[in-house]
């Protein structure tokens, strides 16, 4: 038996790959973007006056405002597609395909699934996007987020020998270790999960007696809200789907099995050229394939914003006001009625000993820096331009 064709052999080149992508997920802070991103306010920022005594502030999330200015300004809407073919005894075959494309935009949801990737290529630096079309051998991977063999292939209306394009998370891909560019990727790996139940009835899948299963809310990725909805004896498969270009197959690898689940002994889709699996980026990356995102050489100027603005937020609760009561001048009730707005009258024993005690005056400095923060982040991220309606392309250009 050939080396590449032993399970044990793929099991290693994933296991190099998961720790390569990993490695990058840490030093380009995956984790702390998508956190920005889900919830708005993340990485709030605590201002640590003291010990016992922490001032929070707001999170200026210029990363969400850059990201819903920027994939308007470069996605299309409403894309006419052409065919051309290079024969023209092909011509009224091009005309079916082109039709049958041109429905495919207006009635699938193609076009969310790319704006997704785009989304993607801002948060993680890249994005992917699966070409094929519906066949036997092209299934579209289900989501076990609601127990069915595929939601994908429902949303997007595929059918039988129907194109489709579908976003595929980052964090499910495995990609060659040993490639640092796109063109010299050898083999790819797709990662995804289906009920048990559906994969051992599955007639495509065989020796699904012995694999391993995982309940849904160990799934990596999974967020606590979409576990709520499924049952805690629910289980599934993790399943990988390797597409190897050196020797022109696919093999299916359920998790815990010993054997190939399924070897597809010939590239399924012979008019795509290389991978179905297609890279969306908008920077290059340094003898490494994964490419940083753009707004990453400017996340430190928002969470330093951030920091002015938890000083700012401090500074202007100090401002506000104290009085100073020596002791014995005024009695408890008559300082609760002090501190009642709508008490118009209040007696004291003494009011000599009685002080105001103003707070601290305004510092128009941290205003002035908080103004050229953001100027910074403005001339780094061409934000200012975007928001004006022009695309920067001599500093930013879509690349696959």
């Amino acid at each position: 038996m050939a080396v590449r064709s032993k399970v044990d052999y793929w099991r290693e080149l994933i296991s190099a790959a998961d720790l390569r992508r990993q490695e990058t997920a840490d030093r380009q802070e995956w984790a702390l973007m998508k956190k920005i991103w889900d919830s708005g306010n993340a990485a709030k920022v605590v201002l640590h006056q003291d010990r016992e005594n922490e001032v929070e502030g707001a999170f200026v999330n210029y990363v969400w405002a850059f990201a819903q200015t920027f994939i308007p300004a470069v996605y299309w809407r409403h894309p006419v597609v052409y065919v051309f073919p290079r024969r023209e005894a092909d011509q009224h075959k091009a005309r079916i395909a082109q039709a049958r494309l041109r429905v495919a935009f207006q009635e699938t949801n193609f076009r969310r699934h790319l704006m997704l990737a785009l989304q993607d290529m801002l948060i993680y630096g890249h994005g992917w996007i699966k070409l094929g079309w519906y066949t036997e051998v092209g299934q579209v991977p289900g989501s076990p987020s609601k127990g069915k063999l595929s939601t994908v292939d429902h949303e997007l209306y595929l059918y039988h020998d129907a194109p489709y394009a579908y976003r595929v998370s980052p964090e499910r891909i495995y990609v060659d270790p040993d490639a640092s560019d796109y063109s010299e990727v050898r083999w790819i790996a797709q990662e995804y999960y289906r009920p048990l139940e559906a994969v051992r009835r599955d007639p495509y899948l065989r020796d699904t007696r012995n694999v391993s299963v995982v309940h849904f809310r160990d799934i990596r990725g999974v967020t606590p809200f979409q576990t709520e909805a499924v049952s805690e004896t629910d289980q599934y498969v993790r399943i990988y789907e390797i597409w190897d270009r050196e020797d022109g197959v696919v093999r299916i690898l359920c998790e815990g099995s010993d054997t190939w689940n399924r070897v597809i002994d010939h590239w399924p889709y012979p008019g795509i050229y290389g991978f179905p699996f297609k890279f969306l980026a908008v920077t290059d990356a340094i003898d490494s394939f994964y490419p940083s995102s753009p707004i990453l050489p400017w996340l430190p100027l928002v969470l330093e914003l951030s920091e002015f603005r938890a000083l700012r937020m401090d500074h202007t609760r100090r401002i506000v006001s104290k009085f100073m009561i020596q002791e014995g001048a005024m009695s408890e009730d008559q300082v609760r009625q002090f501190q009642d707005p709508a008490a118009e009258i209040v007696f004291a024993h003494d009011i000599d000993r009685i002080r105001e005690f103003r707070g601290l005056q305004p510092d128009p400095n941290l205003y002035a820096a908080e103004e050229a923060i953001k100027k910074d982040i403005r001339e780094i991220s061409g934000f200012s331009e975007l928001l004006s309606g022009s695309v920067p392309f001599s500093r930013i250009a879509a690349t696959t």
